[in-house]
Formats: C-alpha cells, structure tokens, sequence
C-alpha cells in the first residue's frame, strides 16, 4: 500500500517480526521499507533475551537501534536491548 506517497505493509492478527536479535511482536504492525522503520500497536512487545519492553506503541527501525516507546511498561536495562545509553 502506498500512502502519502510512502510504501508501506501492514500486518494484522498476531504479528511476530525478528530484527537481529530482537523479537517484536503486537497485534498490528505497519512496516516502511524505504525508511526501514516499524510501528507495532496493540499489545506490543519488544524481546531480546531476558530483556522485555512493553508499551501502546512502539516505533524502531531496523536499520540502527533507536527504539521510541510510548506509555512503557515494566522496567528494561536499556544495553540490554540495544538502546542507547547515557554514561
């Protein structure tokens, strides 16, 4: 689907997306290959290991490890997931 002007594939029902290694999952998802970005909503979830981060939406890309969050749940270790951290 092409939306303003932007290339994009959507997945429903219960979408599960392996970056690396990180697993993504949610119950919708909206994948934009030019930017390499993904929006996952409804339940999602981002696993690496032990490591778990929840929240209504999260944004990441698959091309560098910046991961946006919003209304997060639980508590991460940020290197844990390959987000960036402040030393």
């Amino acid at each position: 689907e092409v939306k303003e002007g932007k290339q994009r594939v959507l997945m429903n029902g219960k979408v599960k997306i392996e970056v690396d290694s990180r697993t993504a999952n949610c119950e919708e998802a909206q994948y934009f290959p030019e930017s390499g970005e993904v929006l996952l909503e409804r339940i999602a979830s981002v696993r690496k290991d032990k490591e778990i981060l929840e929240g209504e939406k999260i944004r990441f890309s698959t091309k560098n490890s910046e991961i946006h969050v919003e209304k997060a749940r639980g508590q991460i270790n940020k290197s844990g997931l390959g987000l960036p951290t402040k030393e």
